[in-house]
């Protein structure tokens, strides 16, 4: 992944580059995206992946809350709550 602003990355024609990186004799495959201490970037340094892939996680979670509200009681539900989602955010 080579990281650059959108307009720089134009301006450069950096996605028409080919670039053979290596270690050792394992080539590295060039990726759009990538997750690097728990924060998902692209190439271009936005954050859309990232809120997509945290709104995502916290709307799984909340559909399976959603299915345990008959069992469990609401005070148990909102600490589930405050713990496995708002903590995402």
């Amino acid at each position: 992944m080579l990281l650059s602003s959108s307009k720089l990355s134009s301006y450069h024609e950096l996605n028409n580059i080919d670039i053979d990186l290596r270690v050792g004799s394992t080539s590295l495959e060039r990726v759009s995206s990538a997750k690097l201490l728990g924060t998902h970037i692209d190439h271009n340094l936005k954050w859309e992946e990232n809120v997509k892939q945290i709104s995502a996680s916290c709307y799984r979670t909340l559909v399976i809350l959603k299915k345990l509200r008959i069992f469990v009681p609401f005070h148990i539900r909102k600490q589930l709550v405050q713990a496995l989602v708002l903590s995402k955010l």
